[in-house]
C-alpha cells in the first residue's frame, strides 16, 4: 500500500463519515482457512481481493447498509477497474460503491459507471464533497481528525501488526475469517477467538486494548445484523426461539442440533459415563447474549453512534493518545450510545473470560467526563 493510496483512503473515509457511516480501512477478503481443505501442499488460504474503505450504517429499519470505496493513484484503466469493482460489490453484497481516482474520469467511463451503479469520483470531487457535506460530528476537530490523517492512520496500522505469535489466531480471525464466515456464526466465533487469547490479552497494553475495542466494533456490527434478521423472524415475539434459530443457521439446523443433543444425552445415559458433560444447543453465554440483543432492539437507533465511538476509541488507544469520547465528539456525544458500547464490552469480557481491566478502561474512555479544566 503506497502512501498516496492511503491519502485517498483517509479522505474517502471522511466522506463516508460525513454521509453517516462508520468505517474500516483495508478489509481483506480471502478463502476461509478450513481444516478439511484439499490435500496437498498449500501456502494457506488464497486471497480474493480487498476493500480499500468499507462503510457501514444501521438504518432505522435495522438494515446494515454497506458502502465500498476503491482508491487508486496509478494509471490503470478506469473502465476495466469498474468491472472489478462491480464484482466486489456482488461478492461483498454492498449497497453502494465508489471509485476514487487521481486523474479526471472520461465521459465514457462515467457512462459505464452509471450503468454499473458505481459513483466515480476524482480526488477533487471527494475534497469538494467533504467541504459541502454537513454533519454535527466535529470531524475536523483536533481529536477526531486523527481518523482522517494519513500519518495517524499509518501508525494505527503499524501498531495493529505488533503482536506476539500467541495472538496470531485472534488476529487471523479479526483480519480475514470474520469477513468470510457465515454471519450467524460470528456471535459465537468472535467470543471463542477472544476466549482462546484470554491468557495473553492485557488491558494495560495499549495495542491489546485498542485491538480489543476493534473486536467490539466487529461484534456490535454482527449484533446489528442479528437484530435486523430477528425483526423479520417468524418468532419475532419469542426472541428466545428467534435467537436460537439465528445462531443455528435456520429452523432446520436448529431441529438437527436438538436431535443431536438428545442422541448424545441418550448415549451418555446408556453408558452411565461419570461426570458427563451437559449437552446444550445454545452457547454457554446464551442468556446474557439474549439480554444484550433485547437491549439493542430497544436502542437500535443508537447503534451507528456506538460504532463510531468504538472506531475512534480503538484508533486513539492504538496510537497511545487515549482521549475521552466526550472531548472528541463534543455536543454530538451520545451518552446512550456510549453506554450501549460499554454493554457490549461487558458482555464480551464476561463471555470470553477476559480481565476486568478491559471493562474499566472502556468505561473510562467511553462514558467518563473529562477532568475539569480541560
Amino acid at each position: 500500500m503506497s502512501e498516496l493510496d492511503l491519502g485517498q483512503k483517509v479522505r474517502a473515509r471522511e466522506m463516508l463519515w460525513r454521509m453517516g457511516f462508520s468505517t474500516r480501512i483495508d478489509v481483506d477478503l480471502r478463502a476461509a482457512d478450513l481444516p478439511y481443505a484439499a490435500a496437498g501442499k498449500s501456502n494457506g488460504p488464497e486471497p480474493f481481493t480487498d476493500v480499500d474503505v468499507l462503510g457501514v450504517a444501521v438504518t432505522p429499519s435495522g438494515h446494515v447498509q454497506t458502502a465500498v470505496v476503491d482508491c487508486k493513484t496509478g494509471g490503470s484503466s478506469t473502465i476495466s477497474r469498474m468491472f472489478w469493482v462491480r464484482g466486489l460489490v456482488e461478492l461483498f453484497e454492498a449497497d453502494s460503491a465508489f471509485m476514487v481516482r487521481e486523474r479526471a474520469i472520461s465521459a465514457d467511463a462515467q457512462q459505464l459507471a452509471g450503468k454499473l451503479g458505481i459513483k466515480a469520483l476524482t480526488e477533487a470531487d471527494v475534497a469538494g464533497l467533504n467541504e459541502r457535506l454537513q454533519t454535527d460530528i466535529p470531524v475536523a476537530g483536533p481529536l477526531l481528525r486523527q481518523l482522517f490523517d494519513k500519518d495517524a492512520v499509518g501508525k494505527v496500522k503499524i501498531a495493529g501488526s505488533q503482536l506476539g505469535k500467541k495472538l496470531r489466531p485472534l488476529m487471523t480471525y479479526r483480519q480475514f475469517d470474520y469477513w468470510v464466515y457465515p454471519e450467524h456464526r460470528q456471535l459465537i466465533a468472535l467470543v471463542d477467538a477472544l476466549h482462546e487469547a484470554k491468557d495473553e490479552l492485557q488491558s494495560g497494553n495499549s495495542v491489546h486494548m485498542g485491538l480489543f475495542l476493534d473486536c467490539v466494533w466487529l461484534y456490535l456490527l454482527s449484533l446489528a445484523r442479528c437484530v435486523g434478521a430477528l425483526r423479520s423472524s417468524p418468532h419475532v415475539l419469542d426472541l428466545n426461539m428467534a435467537l436460537s434459530e439465528y445462531l443455528a443457521g435456520g429452523s432446520l439446523q436448529l431441529v438437527q442440533k436438538h436431535e443431536m443433543a438428545e442422541l448424545l444425552k441418550a448415549m451418555q445415559a446408556e453408558k452411565q459415563v461419570p461426570g458427563s458433560v451437559a449437552v446444550n444447543v445454545n452457547p454457554r453465554f446464551f442468556e446474557p447474549l439474549l439480554e444484550l440483543v433485547m437491549r439493542l432492539q430497544r436502542r437500535g437507533s443508537t447503534i451507528n453512534d456506538a460504532l463510531r465511538l468504538l472506531e475512534f476509541q480503538s484508533a486513539s488507544i492504538l496510537t497511545k493518545t487515549r482521549q475521552f469520547a466526550q472531548d472528541a465528539f463534543g455536543d454530538s456525544y451520545d451518552h446512550i450510545a456510549a453506554k450501549l458500547a460499554v454493554d457490549v464490552v461487558e458482555f464480551l469480557v464476561a463471555a470470553a473470560e477476559l480481565p476486568q481491566g478491559f471493562v474499566n478502561v472502556a468505561r473510562t474512555v467511553l462514558t467518563s467526563a473529562p477532568p475539569e479544566g480541560r
